[in-house]
């Protein structure tokens, strides 16, 4: 199953259309709501839709609406790994002539359980017979945050780098809030405080992918440059400070936070905010550091750098250190995308018309693409192919490349999206 959303002039999204694929694409089956954004599930059979409503829950087979979860100025929601859990971030509420707010509403990043909005849901569904679910839905806004939702904290800043600002083990076990100079573990089972990582200053962080294995359960932690000192980016395990959680010292007072040790750590000036991506064993995390004035004075949108983080032994296969990734041309990074394989990823980068490089698991140059008029890459879901793409002030254009295990690209086609 495929999903677009359909845009207005001035690329408003108005609608989401769903597409049967079996070999061949069907006819669209037209979802009736206006989305700003889609998230899918892992495994592909449901998909969160950001509406002016809240986010909606839809089967992806069916286009069935499962759930809502209301809040209206909503920016972004996100599934958890495995679904158990929707994050949510909507604009915090403006005072009233009176200097009040309703209250709650100022508690605007929250997480549901998406069980118990499911029930809420069906229950309604099987007492009022045709009426449309999105209908009921609309009408018990309370009764499902009072049924599903399970964590809210007031978090004023957003931006889509740092989305979703509440993360999740792989397992759902364990969520994970930036609360001062640290990191909150919640055991999802109750959503209490079980545990927190001291990381003073810690800006964005993002939880490795592979936790299974107790010896993996890490993190990549940024912190800004502040005051002289430069911003660094380091990988840390969080078993330990989830074990301590809840436990308390002879006296009963509770344990203090655990002082995270870097099991990888890479320090680098001139660099505000970064962008943290894993690859999908879990071995390596991509650091796209910016900054927003280029001390060069070459681009009005600041400056870019690219960073790898490997973990050390017996965590994985690596040396523990950071290093800057070595781009094939001078500029900003445009856009770094990890092949679904986990066992490289591409990076468009430089001043126009930018080359796309292709690099192993270990940040190593593998293959050079070339240059062209593109900002971003994807991969398709099993790392064979590779797509480029030139949007916003491009002119549209579209390069498609086989990827093969040698990490030697071969050229598919070329073409435009005029609109």
């Amino acid at each position: 199953m495929l999903a677009r959303q359909r845009m207005a002039p001035g690329r408003t999204p108005t609608s989401i259309d769903f597409l049967p694929f079996d070999g061949e694409l069907g006819a669209p089956l037209s979802v009736g709501v206006e989305s700003s954004s889609l998230d899918w599930s892992a495994d592909g059979s449901q998909v969160l839709a950001v509406t002016p409503q809240g986010a909606v829950l839809l089967e992806s087979k069916s286009s069935t609406p499962l759930a809502l979860f209301p809040g209206t100025g909503m920016q972004a929601a996100s599934l958890s790994p495995t679904s158990r859990f929707v994050s949510t971030w909507q604009r915090p509420p403006r005072q009233g002539a009176s200097g009040s707010v309703v209250e709650g509403a100022e508690r605007n990043l929250r997480v549901w359980r998406v069980s118990s909005a499911i029930e809420v849901a069906a229950e309604k569904k099987a007492a009022s017979g045709e009426t449309p679910l999105a209908e009921l839905l609309s009408s018990c806004l309370s009764e499902i945050e009072s049924a599903a939702l399970v964590l809210a904290q007031s978090h004023k800043a957003f931006t889509r780098d740092c989305w979703p600002l509440v993360q999740f083990s792989p397992d759902d076990g364990i969520a994970f809030t930036r609360m001062g100079n640290g990191i909150q573990l919640h055991e999802t089972a109750t959503f209490r405080g079980h545990g927190r990582l001291s990381i003073p200053g810690v800006s964005s962080f993002a939880v490795s992918p592979a936790g299974a294995d107790r010896s993996a359960r890490v993190l990549c932690a940024f912190v800004a440059e502040k005051s002289g000192q430069p911003a660094h980016a380091a990988i840390h395990d969080y078993e330990e400070a989830f074990e301590r959680g809840g436990k308390v010292d002879g006296e009963g007072k509770r344990l203090a936070p655990v002082a995270a040790p870097a099991l990888a750590r890479k320090s680098f000036f001139r660099a505000t905010s970064a962008r943290l991506s894993w690859n999908r064993q879990g071995t390596a995390v991509l650091v796209l550091a910016a900054s927003e004035v280029d001390a060069t004075n070459q681009s009005y949108y600041g400056e870019q750098r690219l960073y790898h983080l490997g973990l050390p032994s017996p965590h994985a296969a690596g040396s523990g250190e950071g290093s800057q990734v070595q781009l094939g041309k001078e500029g900003p990074v445009h856009d770094v995308q990890w092949s679904p394989q986990g066992n490289a990823f591409a990076v468009v980068a430089g001043y126009m018309p930018a080359r796309t490089t292709l690099h192993d698991a270990r940040g190593t140059p593998k293959f050079d693409l070339g240059t062209g008029p593109f900002s971003v890459v994807r991969w398709d879901p099993f790392g064979a192919a590779l797509a480029l793409a030139g949007i916003g002030n491009l002119p549209g254009d579209l390069a498609f490349y086989e990827i093969k295990k040698t990490l030697e690209a071969k050229a598919l086609g070329r073409g435009r999206a005029e609109n």
